[in-house]
């Protein structure tokens, strides 16, 4: 039976670089109604985080060496970051929004199994509400950890949660409260949710979740800019774009075999997954598109199948044909400046299916999507993706690069 991966939204290295210099589109920058001198405030920020872990595992639950759960973590935040001051128009589609670099270094109270993971990540803050000193906003955060303490069958046996020394990492900022203490020092009390896995890469991989409570001051390295009054926003013109996506990645089939000793031992192998796509996308609006279009997927996996005997996971088919598949897919995206985040829902419609494995194959037409993308020039990005299903269980990574053209 296929290790279970509960697996919330996950992705790998998100650096957010909006780039100060660098317009919404070319009919912003045509516009010129915002453009003008630059008043951006950079700033310091540092942060104790504590809070609860959910016990996603049975590792978590007190299947570990130490026979006790693990469900209080604690960490800390060192953060550079810039704040918008409205010289562009995105700055006021997003209400004066901040962004910047962080690390954080975590701790589970359980280093012999779990390390100590430090995280590298960007973030954006995207403010909803100011009242005199005081402002509320809501972020999210993408990046990588590493110095994890990951399943090895041999010297961490229990360790479901995590499998692999380096992870992915994600934080969403429900709700924070900033409180101007003078022009340059700020106070913030914030409750946030992180998540770490591997998306499926390595199993076993359950990942880790939590929700934590984070105490943060801010330094401005120069005064806050005032901000000006929220210009009028011109209607955007509703466009269509056709868009050429190559993705790539590596899916981990693994299977739990039980034996006699104190552990069950995890084996498997890795498969090459590549697909081509073509969407059609319509922006309804300066941060909305929506759209869908079809794909053509080669997945090794496909005719993967276990040895009865063995537990042993092979490929049962040298056919090229076997591992093709055909599917189709809607879904939206967040425009972000020069980022976007995706959320998409597919279905195969075409493929070969391996009687003898149904974990692999079967059960799994209908899947998820959710990455982020990144133009690098005006009409070619880069991004990366979460493959997943039953929207919890994470199949893969995507690595992908594609280019747009204007209809």
């Amino acid at each position: 039976m296929l290790k279970r991966t509960p697996c919330f939204l996950l992705t790998l290295i998100f650096l957010l670089v909006l780039l100060p210099d660098a317009a919404l589109s070319e009919e912003a920058l045509a516009d010129g109604k915002v453009l003008g001198e630059s008043s951006t405030q950079h700033y310091l920020r540092a942060s104790y985080v504590f809070g609860r872990v959910l016990q996603t595992a049975d590792f978590l639950k007190g299947d570990n060496q130490a026979g006790e759960p693990i469900d209080w973590y604690n960490g800390i935040r060192l953060e550079y970051g810039w704040q918008t001051d409205g010289s562009k128009l995105w700055h006021h589609l997003y209400n004066f929004p901040s962004f910047g670099v962080g690390v954080m270094v975590a701790d589970f109270l359980n280093d012999e199994e779990l390390g100590q993971p430090t995280s590298l990540y960007g973030y954006f803050n995207w403010p909803w509400r100011r009242s005199g000193k005081w402002e509320f906003y809501s972020g999210i955060g993408f990046g990588i950890s590493t110095n994890w303490k990951n399943y090895d069958p041999a010297t961490n046996p229990y360790n479901t949660a995590i499998g692999s020394f380096r992870n992915a990492y994600i934080d969403v900022g429900f709700i924070n409260a900033s409180y101007a203490l003078s022009p340059r020092w700020k106070f913030v009390l914030g409750l946030d949710g992180t998540h770490w896995s591997n998306g499926g890469t390595r199993k076993p991989n359950a990942g880790i979740n939590v929700i934590g409570t984070q105490l943060l001051l801010r330094y401005g390295l120069q005064p806050e800019p005032s901000f000006p009054e929220h210009i009028v926003i011109p209607k955007y013109q509703d466009d269509n774009e056709l868009i050429l996506t190559f993705m790539g990645g590596s899916r981990n089939v693994v299977v739990n075999i039980p034996n006699d000793e104190i552990w069950n031992e995890y084996v498997g192998d890795n498969f090459a997954v590549l697909d081509l796509s073509v969407g059609y996308h319509r922006q309804t609006g300066w941060r909305s598109k929506w759209g869908g279009g079809v794909e053509l997927l080669y997945d090794e996996s496909m005719t993967a199948a276990i040895d009865a005997e063995d537990g042993s996971v092979s490929d049962v088919s040298s056919s090229f044909g076997d591992k093709l598949g055909l599917g189709f897919f809607g879904g939206y995206e967040q425009v972000l400046h020069r980022a976007g985040l995706v959320v998409q829902l597919g279905y195969t419609v075409l493929r070969k299916d391996i009687e003898d494995n149904p974990d692999v194959s079967q059960g799994a037409r209908f899947y998820q999507r959710l990455g982020l993308k990144y133009h690098i020039w005006t009409n070619t990005f880069v991004g990366l993706n979460v493959h997943f299903h039953d929207f919890s269980r994470a199949d893969y990574l995507e690595f992908n690069v594609g280019h747009r053209w204007k209809l």
